[in-house]
């Protein structure tokens, strides 16, 4: 009699333990999260490239779709910040060095009177071009007069 008492207590301890609610993980809370495992997953601002700009403004989309609340509760905000702000600092530069190299292509004269004295413009803006990306090369103004005129 005694065993099948503490049996059923034993089952009953059971059913206690096993039916108490574990709270679930709401919507809220897994889009938390989430964002904050994306945000994870970028370089460290002394690593970024704008190799990674596609990735970086992916993840801030992510964070800016959360609603304003639970954007505080992103606690490594401050690693998504550090990646933004290295992208505009490195896309200013690309832009700093457009603004160069079309300067430099606005001083070039006529193709007609294009002489080995323009030599050291022509590697100059040749150089500057090296540091540009493909995307920012595609936006240098005069660039097509340039190539004609490096081709004379």
């Amino acid at each position: 009699m005694r065993k099948i008492i503490l049996g059923i207590l034993i089952f009953f301890l059971f059913c206690l333990v096993g039916c108490t609610n574990t709270p679930k993980e709401t919507e809220a809370e897994k889009n938390i999260k989430n964002v904050i495992s994306l945000i994870d997953t970028l370089p460290n601002a002394s690593d970024i490239t704008l190799d990674n700009e596609d990735l970086v403004y992916s993840v801030m989309e992510s964070y800016n779709n959360l609603p304003e609340v639970d954007k505080s509760k992103v606690t490594n905000y401050n690693k998504l910040f550090e990646a933004m702000n290295k992208i505009d600092l490195l896309n200013e530069n690309q832009n700093s060095i457009r603004e160069e190299i079309e300067e430099l292509i606005s001083e070039l004269p006529n193709l007609n009177r294009i002489n080995l004295n323009h030599r050291n413009m022509f590697e100059d803006i040749l150089e500057l071009l090296d540091e540009l990306t493909e995307f920012n090369k595609e936006l240098v103004d005069g660039l097509d007069y340039f190539n004609k005129a490096y081709e004379e």
